[in-house]
């Protein structure tokens, strides 16, 4: 409230007569007040309040003695007030150093208890996650058999995040609809939760009330003897398998979910303790279980399905109007286009049930075919359930063999292999072999990965930002190379085609140095990976060795580049090409496909192949796979689940060294800080050992290795690089932070920002003085004169230009020269003859004012003719016979017959306008006449 009425030159006037301020140093009236309250507090600590009442009293009269222009005067009273700052200014000196000192020791110590704690963190966290054993006894239960389990929230209201312990280590994690089941490594089973129709299998053990409800996991005692290897949660049931293939289940047993049998049909009841099941006959071994909210599935060794459970909506997958209940567990006879595959997953939601077969990984037969990839097989969908969830009846398991990818699911994809599945309440999920996600069914809040517009999904739809497989994006792009021979172009190696069984199935250049062929995708792509895949035939003459065309192709480069590489093909352009590139790589080993997996989020348009040195390019195909953008999404999908309206997706970790060891470049190379937060990730901690916080990365950059951008062209260089090449003389002189570490981003920023920046050439502006109110009423009066044209007396005979423009705003008046002088009878003949012998009159000529009539009399009597005596003017032309002919009016034979222009009358409703002949001779032109009289003077 009290600073806006602080005025500004003021404060800055206080701080000038302290020698704080210097004339053309700016500050902010906050920071002015800051350094003036600082002053006034240091003067009457040192000096006393007199003498602060003194300097006050001093800087008042010293305002007073500049505004009446008193200089001398007033650098005679600013000379008292320096010699009273004198000391003032070697005790604030002092206080500012000891300031400076402790900071700078505050500054060290925080960074050495930084250090050491993080030390300390990094041998407890290692420490605590071997322990096999709690370290109090109030980590076990009453019995002394269960170890006390910790629950860490992911949600603000959650338990807070702690350092997980190695004892506590858990194998698999299941939720149902209001409770949540946890297999620990040790192969014991803790549940917690709602505790309704005996869902947690707590029996009698919690104070004779199976159906309690439990806040914290805690250890199923009835499977104490028993490793659970396996666990599943429904909606009011439980299952799980235990070492050695057997079957347990507990909770509701309503509709025969649990597979108890016939006997709960008779009546409701539920069970409060793990219940071995029986599977068939034979007792078969259970691999995989999955509950619904009214059914069941497990799948045997054996890779058989066996479902029980509420058959409603066709769930069960009986058949064409089979709707039964199975109390027993009952194996699935058929399933149309099976083949004898196995299945290998299966998932249960509200009323779907969904299977995946087992996925095999076939070699191709041919050479080709096995340096190419392991084909996968297998992995097919097949689904059963109602029309609301799938978007069709399926009354029976029906193959989903149409996949969908895009934005909004437009383009369609043929089926990939899928190795896992998730049925929800109204949609469902699947994850493919290569880590990519799909979910079809209800969209409701986004739960399928689409835009929320699209309410249904009815085909399994690719979510693109998570990851999508890459494709061959090279595939039939424009290509180039540096020539050709036998018309074997560059597009053979682009063109889908790997055979390259002889010259004619390849693309080929001439012998030459250092040829190249160059892929353009078009736009730019984030590309994962290269194959180049080398010509496979064999000289028919034997006594050339086997290899002699495939060794042509090495060594070679691959380079990714934002930009056309060099045309010329010589070793200097592969050095420029090498230095503009992204990211290369060199192959040197004779092979059939030579594969490059290219650094994480490698950008570019163009993919370069050149030799290294002098011989013929030939090259059977090139494939880049990769993905259109400037990002590849955020990773591969290594598990998902589908719950109500909700979809839960892990992403799998990137363990590769030399990526992690990019990001964390990356990273720190941005900013410093960076290194403090990645450190305190296991991931990182290596890195974080080797670079530290980037002194070493600085120093590479500076020697044209950027991590980021390369320091390839000058137009691509990374924020990074112009930071540091723009201002590397101020952070050079930077001193370094604390303990000689980098200094963040933000603390260069800072420096940059308040450092002495060079003096501006000073721009002096004219000050505008201010008119007095006398001299704005002269302007307006003067202005309203010029348009009313009040006191301004028109002479007898003048044409106003007022009058002038209101026939044309742009006439003028083109004056006609008169050669020869005009003789007195001649002239008043001529006269007479015109007004009838009478003098000339208004009337006569037409003139509409009196005042133009006496112009005219006045320049056209023998009384003006006579004052224009002497004057070198002609009235008439020349004839051949030497006689001067009077013309008939005056001008009219100056001006030829094709010439002759309209006369005016000069009547009152006879407007100027272009083109007319004045009887004064004068012809009206385009433009702005001052007056008539001035332009028809003679």
């Amino acid at each position: 409230d009290i600073l806006p009425r602080i005025l500004y030159d003021e404060v800055r006037f206080a701080l000038q007569c302290r020698g704080k301020l210097k004339h053309n140093e700016e500050l902010t009236k906050m920071q002015m007040v800051e350094l003036l309250h600082a002053d006034i507090e240091l003067e009457k600590k040192v000096l006393g309040e007199r003498a602060h009442k003194a300097i006050k009293e001093i800087e008042s009269q010293i305002m007073a003695l500049l505004k009446r222009r008193k200089v001398k005067l007033a650098e005679k009273f600013q000379r008292r007030i320096d010699e009273l700052w004198a000391p003032l200014r070697e005790v604030q000196a002092e206080e500012q150093a000891a300031k400076l000192s402790r900071d700078l020791a505050h500054s060290n110590e925080l960074h050495k208890n930084d250090t050491t704690s993080y030390s300390e963190w990094r041998k407890r966290v290692v420490a605590k996650r071997e322990e096999a054993i709690p370290e109090d006894a109030d980590g076990f239960t009453p019995r002394q058999q269960g170890v006390k389990i910790p629950l860490i929230g992911a949600t603000p209201r959650g338990p807070e995040v702690v350092t997980p312990r190695g004892y506590q280590s858990a194998l698999q994690i299941s939720a149902g609809s209001a409770h949540a089941c946890l297999i620990h490594k040790s192969g014991q089973l803790y549940t917690w939760g709602v505790g309704g129709a005996g869902r947690l299998g707590m029996d009698l053990t919690r104070g004779a009330d199976p159906e309690k409800d439990v806040d914290k996991p805690t250890l199923v005692q009835a499977l104490m003897q028993r490793p659970v290897v396996r666990v599943a949660c429904g909606y009011s049931h439980t299952g799980c398998i235990v070492a050695g293939g057997e079957l347990y289940m507990w909770g509701s047993t309503s509709n025969g979910k649990c597979g108890l049998g016939p006997i709960v049909n008779r009546e409701e009841c539920f069970a409060s303790v793990p219940t071995r099941v029986m599977v068939g006959a034979e007792d078969r071994r259970i691999k995989k279980l999955s509950c619904g909210a009214m059914h069941s599935a497990i799948i045997t060794e054996a890779g058989q399905l066996y479902l029980f459970g509420c058959g409603d909506g066709g769930r069960l997958g009986l058949g064409e109007g089979r709707y039964d209940t199975l109390f027993t567990p009952t194996p699935v006879s058929s399933i149309p286009g099976l083949n004898g595959e196995k299945i290998a997953t299966v998932s249960c939601g509200n009323s779907t049930t969904i299977l995946a077969t087992e996925i095999i990984r076939e070699v191709g037969a041919s050479e080709e075919d096995v340096q190419k990839q392991r084909h996968l097989a297998g992995g097919r969908v097949f689904v059963a359930g109602s029309r609301n969830v799938l978007g069709k009846q399926c009354d029976s398991f029906t193959q989903l063999t149409e996949f969908r990818s895009g934005s909004n699911g437009s383009e369609s994809i043929a089926a990939v292999p899928i190795k896992q599945v998730s049925a929800g309440y109204m949609h469902s999920v699947l994850v493919s072999a290569e880590g990519e996600l799909f979910c079809f069914g209800h969209n409701k809040g986004g739960c399928c990965g689409l835009p929320t517009p699209q309410l249904f999904v009815e085909h399994p739809t690719s979510v693109r930002f998570l990851y999508s497989s890459p494709t061959n994006i090279g595939l039939g792009r424009k290509a180039y190379q540096s020539t050709t021979f036998n018309q074997r172009n560059a597009s053979f190696a682009v063109n889908g085609r790997i055979e390259g069984n002889g010259v004619n199935k390849s693309s080929c250049t001439q012998q030459e140095s250092q040829p190249w062929l160059e892929v353009d995708l078009g736009r730019t792509a984030v590309i994962e990976s290269v194959i180049v895949w080398n010509r496979t035939d064999i000289p028919q003459d034997k006594n050339l060795p086997r290899d002699h065309y495939t060794s042509r192709l090495f060594p070679f480069w691959v380079m990714i580049g934002k930009d056309p590489f060099q045309q010329i093909a010589n070793a200097v352009s592969l050095k420029e090409n090498l230095r503009s590139a992204v990211c290369k790589a060199r192959f040197a080993d004779d092979k059939r496909a030579s594969t490059w997996r290219c650094p994480a989020q490698s950008q570019g348009r163009y993919v370069r192949i050149q030799l290294e040195g002098y011989n013929s390019l030939s090259i059977a195909e090139i494939e880049i796979y990769g993905y259109w953008g400037l990002t590849k999404g955020v990773g591969r999908v290594s598990y998902a689940t589908a719950g109500r309206d909700v979809t839960v997706a892990v992403v799998r970790p990137n363990n590769d060294p030399k990526d992690l060891e990019s990001f964390y470049k990356r990273a720190t190379y941005s900013d410093a800080m960076n290194a403090d937060i990645l450190r305190q990730l296991e991931s990182f901690t290596a890195e974080y050992d080797k670079f530290g916080r980037g002194e070493v990365l600085q120093e590479a950059a500076r020697k044209k290795a950027c991590c980021i951008c390369g320091r390839g062209n000058l137009q691509d260089l990374c924020e990074a690089c112009i930071l540091y090449n723009s201002y590397s003389q101020p952070i050079a002189a930077m001193p370094p932070a604390v303990g000689g570490r980098r200094r963040r981003l933000r603390s260069i920023s800072d420096f940059l920002l308040l450092s002495n920046k060079p003096d501006l050439d000073p721009i002096v502006v004219p000050q505008v003085k201010r008119p007095s109110k006398w001299e704005v009423r002269k302007k307006n009066f003067l202005e309203m004169l010029k348009v009313t044209n009040l006191f301004r007396v028109k002479r007898t005979g003048y044409v106003s230009p007022k009058e002038a423009l209101s026939a044309d705003p742009a006439a003028i008046m083109e004056t006609l020269k008169y050669v020869d002088h005009i003789d007195e009878k001649k002239m008043e003949t001529l006269m007479n003859d015109r007004t009838g012998g009478g003098s000339v009159a208004g009337s006569s000529l037409g003139l509409g004012d009196a005042s133009l009539a006496g112009v005219l009399n006045s320049t056209s009597g023998p009384a003006a003719v006579t004052e224009r005596k002497g004057k070198n003017m002609k009235m008439a032309e020349e004839t051949d016979d030497g006689q001067s002919v009077i013309p008939e009016s005056i001008g009219d034979s100056v001006v030829p017959l094709e010439r002759q222009q309209k006369r005016h009358g000069y009547g009152p409703n006879e407007p100027l306008k272009e083109g007319d002949l004045l009887p004064t001779g004068h012809v009206v032109k385009p433009a702005f006449p001052k007056s008539i009289v001035q332009q028809i003077e003679v």
